[in-house]
């Protein structure tokens, strides 16, 4: 039995579902709509190659930013064409099957938009800032990668060109 190249429209509708779902979920999401039979082993296997050149594209990327970092001078000023822009950080210990404990740690870079309202709790008027457009990372391991991927994506999303920026996070060891 003589096998068929894949289509790259079923590649990426595939490696989009099991990226979204469990292989399984994800392969009868595509027998269920599309009529398409992908046996659970060539999932797993169009999910890791996808996966691959994703990691490959985000480590190219992310060494154009460290190399545009250490090459970075205070600008003569600032452009406020941008919106506002915000990082939240924050991390939580999980125990991982024979590995022990080890750091969660999560990062979410945002626009701030205004919103005129009232503050639930001292039911004063006024305008407050929220989160809007918000984009993450995660990583499990150590400060210096995840710090990393956050300036990549701040990067990625204009942060040099916000009007203001602002940094949350909970000073936790």
């Amino acid at each position: 039995m003589e096998r068929r190249p894949w289509s790259p429209r079923l590649l990426r509708l595939t490696s989009k579902l099991v990226a979204r779902l469990p292989y399984a979920e994800a392969l009868e999401v595509l027998a269920e709509v599309g009529g398409i039979a992908v046996s659970l082993s060539s999932g797993w296997r169009i999910g890791q190659a996808w996966g691959q050149r994703l990691q490959a594209e985000l480590a190219r990327e992310e060494a154009e930013q460290k190399a545009a970092a250490r090459a970075w001078s205070t600008p003569g000023g600032r452009q406020a064409k941008q919106p506002r822009m915000g990082v939240a950080l924050d991390g939580a210990m999980v125990h991982i099957r024979d590995e022990g404990w080890k750091e969660f740690k999560v990062g979410s870079v945002y626009q701030v938009a205004l919103q005129t309202r009232s503050d639930e709790r001292t039911g004063d008027r006024g305008e407050f800032g929220h989160a809007v457009q918000s984009s993450y990372v995660a990583h499990l391991g150590g400060p210096e990668v995840f710090g990393w991927q956050v300036w990549t994506e701040a990067q990625r999303r204009g942060w040099q060109q916000a009007a203001d920026t602002q940094v949350l996070g909970d000073g936790a060891a």
